[in-house]
Formats: structure tokens, sequence, C-alpha cells
């Protein structure tokens, strides 16, 4: 799950991916390499999480050795109050 073909439908992945957590939702992170016509290829990482049966999605496009620390930025964030209440009220919470 994830919104990578907003980028280009051509993608694939450079590593399993691994369980997340955001709030009281569980996911997955995957990095992925992205062909982007016209323009040097780009790595990103596919961020999912659930409740139930709705799924929340984040894409990050960062350098291939920024990954790790861009996953960590990216998680604190939607970890953070301002997208857990929005989650909440989208969610009927």
């Amino acid at each position: 799950m994830g919104d990578l073909e907003l980028l280009s439908e051509k993608f694939e992945g450079l590593t399993e991916g691994r369980p997340i957590t955001v709030g009281w939702m569980n996911g997955r992170s995957r990095p992925y390499q992205v062909t982007i016509p016209y323009a040097a290829p780009r790595t990103a990482l596919a961020i999912a999480f659930n409740d139930k049966c709705d799924v929340v999605v984040a894409t990050v496009v960062a350098p291939r050795q920024q990954l790790a620390a861009a996953e960590r930025a990216a998680l604190e964030f939607l970890n953070g109050d301002l997208v857990l209440r929005w989650t909440e009220r989208e969610l009927g919470l």
C-alpha cells in the first residue's frame, strides 16, 4: 500500500518492509528506487499504517544515504499530536 505511483509507475523495493507504529496503529515502511521519466532516479519511503479497514499512507523522498534519518523524522511527525488528532477526526474516532 502506498502512493508511489504519484512519482512514477516504475519502482522497485530496495529491502523488505519493516513494521512501524503510529499512535495506536500498526503498519510498515519500505524503501524504494523510483525511476522518474526525464529525471534522475530517486529513493523514496512508502509508509502505510491502518486502523481496522482505514489506511493512511505517507511518501518521503530523500537521498538513499539519508533514508534512515528521513524515516525517523517522518515517524516523529506522524506520531505528533497534530497528525494523530487529524487521524482520529478523519477516521471518526
